[in-house]
C-alpha cells in the first residue's frame, strides 16, 4: 500500500462575465487552467468535473478556494464533496506569511 499524499489545490477567480479556475498539485505545479462563462447550465457540471479529470483525484482530495461564500457554484462543490474554502481576497492582501486558512466547508458542517 502506498503512503503517497494525494492532494490538489484549485482556485476559482469569480467574475461577472466569466470564471477562471486553476489547478495545482500539492507542490504548487500548475496542472491546468479553465475558463467558463458566468451563465449557462453546463458551467456547474464543467467546473466540478474538470478538476477531477485534470488531477485524476477524487473530490475529497481536491481543495478549492473561491471568492464567494455562497451561490450555486459553492453549493455544487460542497454537494460533490470537494473541500471548499471561501476566501476574501482583500483579507489576503498584506497578510503575514504562514497565515492559516479557514476550515473547509463540507456537507456535514453545513448540516449542523
Amino acid at each position: 500500500m502506498s503512503s503517497e499524499l494525494r492532494c490538489w489545490y484549485a482556485a476559482v477567480d469569480w467574475a461577472s462575465e466569466k470564471h477562471d479556475i486553476v489547478v495545482t498539485d500539492c507542490e504548487g505545479k500548475r496542472l491546468g487552467r479553465l475558463q467558463v462563462e458566468h451563465s449557462g447550465g453546463e458551467r456547474l457540471a464543467r467546473m466540478s468535473d474538470w478538476p477531477i479529470a485534470t488531477t485524476g483525484g477524487t473530490p475529497d482530495e481536491i481543495h478549492i478556494a473561491i471568492e464567494v461564500p455562497h451561490g450555486p457554484i459553492v453549493d455544487t462543490l460542497i454537494e460533490r464533496s470537494f473541500k471548499e474554502y471561501s476566501i476574501n481576497p482583500s483579507k489576503l492582501i498584506g497578510s503575514a506569511t504562514g497565515s492559516r486558512l479557514p476550515a473547509p466547508r463540507t456537507t456535514a458542517a453545513i448540516a449542523t
